[in-house]
C-alpha cells in the first residue's frame, strides 16, 4: 500500500534526525492507518511504540490522542473492559493537564497581583 510505504519512509527519516516527537507521531500515524484498515494488531503495536516515546518525553497531547484511538480499537475488537481502561487513562491525563494549566494560571495571576501591589505602594 502506498500510504504505508510513505509513512514508513517518513518514520525512518525521523529516526535518522533523532526527532523524538516526530518519531512518536510517526508511529501514531501508522497506528491510525492500520486502525482504519482494520489491522488492529498492527495498529496496537504502533500506538504502543508511540506511547513509549510519548510517556518518556512527556508528550501529553499525543498520549491523549493515542489513548482515544486505543479505546476505539479495543471496542471494535469486542473488549469493552480494555476500552474502558484506555478511556479512563485518557480522562485522568486530560484532568491532570487541565489542573496543571489552571495552577499555572493561578501562579501567573498571583505574580501579576504581587507586582501591581508592589508598584502601587
Amino acid at each position: 500500500m502506498e500510504a504505508e510505504k510513505y509513512l514508513l519512509e517518513a518514520l525512518e527519516l525521523r529516526k535518522v534526525l533523532k526527532d523524538s516527537f516526530a518519531i512518536a507521531l510517526g508511529h501514531g500515524d501508522l497506528g491510525y492507518m492500520y486502525k482504519e484498515q482494520g489491522q488492529y494488531t498492527k495498529a496496537i503495536e504502533q500506538y504502543n511504540l508511540s506511547n513509549s516515546v510519548a510517556i518518556k518525553m512527556r508528550y501529553a497531547d499525543l498520549l491523549l490522542s493515542n489513548y482515544k484511538e486505543l479505546a476505539v480499537i479495543a471496542e471494535k475488537k469486542g473488549d469493552p473492559a480494555l476500552s474502558l481502561n484506555f478511556y479512563k487513562k485518557q480522562t485522568a491525563l486530560k484532568d491532570s493537564i487541565y489542573s496543571g494549566d489552571k495552577l499555572k494560571q493561578i501562579e501567573q495571576l498571583n505574580a501579576k497581583y504581587q507586582t501591581e501591589k508592589k508598584n502601587s505602594s
